[in-house]
């Protein structure tokens, strides 16, 4: 399979599947894509911090996976928007006109991606940050 059959969010979910660490390893290296080394990046670099308790109301997109206009593959780069410093810069109504809009337009899976990323609950289950130091070295320092 090409690595843009997968959405992000089933990419890391079946690397999570893995029970060996250098399978996980492994597995992340030949899926590896720009937006996925922006999502690791942003989940797991210090620089990056997010303060998001909740996440405004939105509804989930409808359109079935895959055939949505939009997807995480085109705004993983955006998302640093919804770091601490760009939200104060924004402001509160912005931040949520552009939150809602994201969230509304990509893949569900990929929606519950996001908010796990800005409200930092990303679980997916052996992928760390020594994990991605390890497979990606220099991504994060």
């Amino acid at each position: 399979m090409n690595k843009t059959d997968y959405l992000i969010p089933e990419i890391l979910e079946n690397a999570s599947k893995f029970e060996n660490r250098d399978q996980r390893i492994s597995y992340l290296r030949e899926y590896i894509s720009h937006p996925l080394r922006e999502v690791l990046k942003l989940v797991f670099d210090d620089r990056y911090v997010f303060s998001f308790d909740d996440m405004p109301p939105f509804k989930k997109s409808d359109v079935p996976t895959g055939l949505g206009m939009n997807t995480l593959f085109n705004e993983a780069k955006r998302l640093y928007i919804f770091t601490d410093p760009e939200v104060n810069k924004m402001g509160p109504m912005r931040t949520e006109q552009n939150l809602i809009g994201l969230l509304e337009s990509v893949d569900p899976m990929e929606a519950d991606l996001i908010v796990k990323i800005l409200t930092n609950k990303f679980d997916y289950n052996g992928i760390d940050k020594q994990l991605v130091q390890d497979a990606f070295p220099g991504l994060i320092p």
